[in-house]
């Protein structure tokens, strides 16, 4: 079985931008994505109740601004669940308010990203944050 990203994230364009990049350079990972915090959150819970823990994303790419749901209160249930919380959760959004930074990590994100315009810009910091997190970091998945 493939590892999976999950991307909850309401924007077509950043979905394109992540699929290109890991489709680039992480060859044996799968990006799943979810236009809605309850879209995401209803993925996970579904891979929870049908599957073991190792069906689970590896990561979670989450924006903050979504319809419905927000991201923060996406990220809570998240973190508040003792299945989902070791997932880590980057944070990738057009925001670069302090208190959206502090209130991202005080709920448990591993990481809080701000979406370059350039679209350049972004694919690099996108391609580096996903070697970052799949190919170096160590994590319990």
């Amino acid at each position: 079985m493939a590892r999976r990203i999950l991307a909850i994230d309401d924007s077509k364009i950043d979905a394109k931008v992540l699929k290109r990049a890991v489709a680039q350079s992480l060859h044996d990972v799968d990006l799943v994505h979810c236009e809605t915090a309850d879209a995401g959150l209803n993925y996970l819970l579904d891979l929870m109740e049908s599957s073991d823990i190792s069906s689970l994303p590896i990561l979670v790419i989450l924006d903050l601004n979504l319809p419905g749901i927000g991201g923060l209160d996406c990220l809570r249930a998240i973190k508040l669940n003792p299945k989902l919380n070791i997932i880590p959760v980057i944070i990738l959004s057009t925001s670069d308010n302090p208190v959206d930074i502090r209130a991202a990590y005080a709920n448990g994100a591993a990481a809080f990203m701000k979406k370059k315009l350039l679209y350049e810009e972004f694919f690099i910091d996108i391609s580096s944050m996903l070697n970052f997190w799949i190919k170096t970091a160590l994590t319990s998945s």
